[in-house]
């Protein structure tokens, strides 16, 4: 049978013999996992289907990663919003063939944050 944790995947952080990773190391980065000196720290992994970022899962929460309702996979938050708002569900595959076949048929674009194609002129070509 079938089930959702077959996504899952883990980080682990073992600091047990280095001198670890200190808050403001941490803030430097961007990350909010803090494993100190002596510490070891294991947790479930999950990806976002729509943007492919790795989410960290606490493992002191009880409530559970947004899914989205079209795909049935795990999102991030800031998915999970531009989900909410547009009602797209576009995983990061179909996002990258989008892309390619823009490329391959001359059409240089971007994906701006809700998600749609824009183009726009490359410098020096009018």
């Amino acid at each position: 049978m079938f089930s959702k944790r077959e996504f899952e995947s883990y980080v682990e952080v073992d600091n047990r013999e280095s001198p670890g990773i200190t808050p403001e190391e941490a803030a430097r980065v961007g990350s909010k996992l803090v494993v100190g000196k002596g510490q070891h720290f294991k947790s479930a992994a999950v990806k976002c289907s729509h943007c492919e970022c790795l989410m960290v899962l606490n493992p002191n929460r009880s409530r559970k990663t947004d899914t989205c309702p079209k795909c049935d996979r795990s999102l991030c938050p800031r998915c999970n919003l531009v989900f909410r708002i547009t009602g797209l569900c576009r995983s990061m595959r179909q996002v990258v063939d989008e892309f390619i076949d823009r490329v391959a048929k001359g059409k240089p674009t971007i994906l701006n944050p809700q998600r749609e194609w824009v183009e726009f002129n490359q410098p020096g070509k009018d």
